[in-house]
């Protein structure tokens, strides 16, 4: 199987990640979750995200910053790989 083909059947599908977020609002927990892609981007945006993690992998990938910047949310910038 192709990187793809996994990554397509472990993934958690839009309507898998409202579901969390609508169980961590039931129980007062803020979802957070740590986007890779603009479209990433995009859907957490549709759940409404307080906030974004930026992983320290992605600190130069200058299109999902630009990004997460537009929402104008508070971003936690994680730089344990960071080199």
């Amino acid at each position: 199987q192709s990187r793809y083909g996994y990554w397509d059947r472990t993934g958690f599908k839009p309507s898998e990640w409202a579901i969390i977020k609508s169980k961590c609002d039931e129980n007062n927990i803020e979802f957070l979750c740590t986007p890779l892609s603009v479209q990433a981007v995009e859907a957490l945006e549709q759940l409404e995200v307080r906030r974004y993690k930026v992983a320290s992998g992605d600190l130069t990938n200058t299109q999902l910053l630009e990004a997460i910047s537009n929402t104008q949310k508070p971003i936690i910038l994680s730089t344990g790989m960071a080199f």
